[in-house]
């Protein structure tokens, strides 16, 4: 396994340094582990990192793995942003498994704005963006790697990119009270549940109540 890693880390290094707008990021996120009480694995995959106080921590280019983690060789706290994320995987996922955190975008951005800003192109710009199927393929090694019992994204809207991932179609969708707008969306890959979710922070909208609605769906696959 840490073999198959190592080399995966090693891809993605490379090919940062081949494609000079990626070395404007702080950092890449890819395979950042919050160990648990057994050994069961989940895979968190959101968006692409932030980069909320970053800098203060060190100068980048730099990377978030299991192999280097910025904020550890630096001796600092994660940031508040950083620290939100980890405390709500856990949150939803509990204390036994062990999380492997990853990215549909490894790199480092300011926001979504911000995104587009650095790299000249939207996120999900099918003609522009082609470093998301280069992502696509390091996270289904990831996949394969761990097998997970779970692969949750936090961010509901990230469903339009469960075609580009071979995820099929919706096998359940549970609406927020409204009945408007998707709280919960669960698709299936190779057999592992694949659940999009309201983004987990208060700032995206979510409440207390979905939080916990959210938290007691998941509990069924872990």
């Amino acid at each position: 396994m840490r073999d198959s890693i190592k080399t995966n880390i090693s891809s993605i290094r490379k090919y940062t340094k081949d494609h000079q707008e990626l070395l404007r990021a702080h950092h890449f996120t890819y395979d950042l582990i919050s160990k648990g009480d057994d050994s069961k694995h989940y895979i968190v995959m959101g968006i692409n990192p932030g980069e909320q106080g970053s800098e203060d921590t060190c100068k980048g280019p730099t990377e978030e793995t299991s192999e280097y983690d910025f904020f550890e060789v630096h001796g600092e706290n994660k940031n508040r942003s950083a620290t939100e994320w980890s405390n709500n995987a856990r949150y939803y996922l509990g204390d036994k498994g062990n999380i492997v955190m990853t990215n549909f975008f490894f790199w480092s951005s300011k926001g979504l704005k911000g995104f587009r800003e650095r790299f000249g192109y939207g996120f999900n710009s099918k003609k522009s963006n082609k470093h998301l199927d280069f992502c696509k393929r390091m996270n289904f090694s990831l996949i394969q790697i761990y097998k997970p019992r779970l692969i949750v994204s936090p961010g509901i809207g990230l469903t339009k990119l469960s075609s580009r991932y071979d995820f099929g179609d919706p096998l359940e969708t549970i609406y927020d009270h409204s009945k408007r707008a998707r709280l919960v969306q669960r698709y299936e890959y190779q057999g592992i549940p694949v659940v999009f979710t309201k983004h987990w922070t208060s700032r995206w909208g979510v409440t207390s109540e979905e939080k916990v609605e959210v938290k007691e769906y998941l509990k069924d696959y872990l």
